[in-house]
């Protein structure tokens, strides 16, 4: 087992940085710091801090659903990886918290 931090961003899957889905984006830039993985999650329903409830209908505006991306990694890539963010002007919802990792089933 290894000490990690929790890290999970939402977004609007329809946002886009730099030409490409900003969820890719986020995704790549973690690959590129060396974490070793992970994930994201969209959203059935969800609101935010504005209020509006966006759900998954026929008739939702694609691209309007919550996205969580999620990923353990250590303190200092956090650190790093929030860093970035704030370089690059992101201004997204975050949630972070200490926590382990490891194998199930493998030795201690």
């Amino acid at each position: 087992m290894a000490a990690s931090v929790v890290l999970k961003i939402v977004v609007l899957e329809s946002r886009k940085h730099q030409g490409m889905p900003l969820y890719e984006w986020l995704l790549r830039q973690l690959q590129g710091m060396g974490v070793a993985g992970a994930t994201v999650y969209r959203g059935m329903a969800g609101f935010g801090r504005h209020g509006r409830i966006h759900e998954d209908h026929f008739f939702e505006l694609a691209g309007e659903l919550p996205l969580q991306i999620e990923s353990w990694l250590s303190a200092e890539q956090a650190d790093s990886f929030l860093g970035l963010l704030a370089q690059h002007q992101l201004h997204l919802p975050y949630f972070r918290q200490d926590g382990e990792y490891g194998v199930s089933g493998e030795a201690v």
